[in-house]
């Protein structure tokens, strides 16, 4: 291909590449522009931390603070909701609650809340004469309205609780197991904690982990578990984690976990154990190079034996055995042998001995000439 012609092709390609970027360029932001949605106005909700104490039959007034963040006012309206728990603490806030329906006063009207601002608003609670001692949550619910021009296409809505304690004894009893593998390769450890509510109300637990290795420090590390309330029939997991100041170390932990009894004042506490062996990535490194390095040497060594040992030369035609050689092998087995006609012999040996102490004249012998 001509140097020209290649010139002209890169050009041309460069060119239609340039193109095809502008028309994208200038086509993303038509598609990306919002049309006019309106004033977008996010809203808080804050509640107290505590749980408001009320008695069977009481009524009471829980103040909540609804903030305006935005730059413009916003008209909202505070409706009653159901509350539904699950475990890990997961809320759903959705529908009805029979229990608390015509029992909590909110605001007839909607409440207009200025721009970067706020309104204190007071929830007012009619207890049931007869109510079981243990927390309560009320649900409802914050919606935006739109403005007089009627331009409000976002809504942000807020759903939140407020607990109701109501004082006395109670069941409460909490169940704990801790998962934590006896080996683990890994600089540390994540233990999963599951806390149950095996009881009939529900509990507010905390508690502390002591982390120990040998070898390591003196020194317990410690960490400390947030109080959580669980709600009857809940559970919830907790990650607890570990790490060893050694290569290898062999890391203890030991979880404390407290939550009141029958009464406030009782408390009762549960203490869990497991021992795990934490080997770090590092230290299985520095072991495969260590005997990579004892095969090198073990390897180079017996490579040196070998050529350091004189040789011997081995004859080129063995030697047979002779025929005497073989007679000699053979001499020592027949001289072991024990003589087949033993017993014969020696009754011939004893009718020897009987003849000659015995003399009989035969016919054939001759008397001696007398002198």
């Amino acid at each position: 291909m001509h140097p020209r012609t290649f010139t002209a092709r890169a050009c041309r390609n460069a060119a239609s590449l340039a193109a095809i970027i502008a028309i994208l360029a200038g086509a993303v932001p038509a598609l990306a522009a919002p049309g006019p949605v309106g004033n977008r106005r996010p809203i808080a909700v804050s509640v107290p931390s505590e749980a408001a104490p009320l008695d069977p039959g009481a009524t009471g007034t829980i103040p909540i603070r609804v903030v305006n963040p935005g730059s413009t006012p916003v008209t909202v309206r505070l409706t009653g909701q159901g509350v539904r728990f699950g475990d890990d603490g997961r809320v759903t806030i959705s529908g009805s609650d029979p229990m608390w329906d015509g029992r909590i006063d909110f605001p007839a009207s909607p409440i207009t809340i200025a721009a970067q601002s706020y309104r204190r608003v007071g929830l007012t609670v009619h207890m049931p004469a007869r109510i079981d001692p243990d927390f309560y949550f009320v649900g409802f619910l914050v919606t935006p309205l739109p403005n007089a021009a009627g331009n409000l296409t976002y809504i942000n809505q807020i759903g939140s609780y407020i607990t109701i304690n109501v004082p006395g004894p109670r069941t409460r009893t909490l169940v704990a197991d801790l998962h934590l593998p006896s080996f683990a390769i890994s600089s540390g450890v994540d233990a999963k904690l599951h806390v149950h509510n095996v009881g009939k109300a529900a509990a507010m637990y905390w508690g502390e982990n002591d982390t120990t290795a040998t070898p390591g420090s003196s020194k317990p590390r410690q960490g400390l578990l947030d109080r959580s309330l669980l709600p009857a029939g809940r559970s919830r997991t907790v990650v607890v984690e570990a790490k060893p100041s050694f290569l290898i170390a062999m890391v203890t932990m030991h979880v404390h976990i407290f939550y009141p009894g029958r009464t406030d004042a009782a408390t009762t506490e549960i203490v869990l154990t497991k021992h795990v062996l934490v080997v770090q990535p590092t230290a299985l490194v520095l072991f495969g190079g260590i005997l990579i390095a004892a095969c090198i040497w073990y390897a180079h060594r017996r490579r040196k034996r070998r050529t350091q040992r004189p040789t011997r030369p081995r004859p080129r035609h063995p030697a047979k055995p002779t025929r005497n050689d073989a007679r000699k092998r053979r001499s020592p087995s027949r001289r072991r042998r024990v003589p087949a006609h033993a017993d014969a012999a020696v009754r011939v040996d004893r009718l020897l001995a009987q003849a000659r102490a015995n003399p009989k004249r035969t016919a054939r012998s001759r008397p001696h000439p007398a002198d």
